[in-house]
């Protein structure tokens, strides 16, 4: 019998979440935030834009602070929501809702 899964570290969520990003070369969990935050603007921006850029760029650098000390991502990932934050930051001074 076979083990068709291909995921070496299967005890728990956490770690297969963890091999799958591994195998998939970290494009997994970027791929993830990504799609949810453009899924969460989509959403809150109907009501009031320049309160959904904040409180979606601060979601992702929580989840993102959450990937990183789970191991998930690198230091490197973990700059771009805080870069997004401050992005979001001067876009509100420019944004009508």
């Amino acid at each position: 019998m076979y083990n068709m899964t291909g995921i070496w570290a299967a005890n728990n969520i956490v770690e297969q979440i963890g091999a799958l990003n591994t195998a998939s070369g970290d494009s997994l969990i970027i791929f993830f935030m990504f799609t949810l935050y453009i899924s969460l603007l989509f959403i809150y921006g109907r009501e009031n834009m320049r309160a959904a850029l904040l409180a979606d760029s601060f979601i992702m650098v929580v989840i993102s602070a959450l990937s990183f000390g789970l191991g998930w991502i690198q230091f490197s990932t973990l700059i771009i929501p805080i870069m997004l934050v401050f992005v979001s930051l001067i876009a509100l001074l420019f944004v009508e809702n």
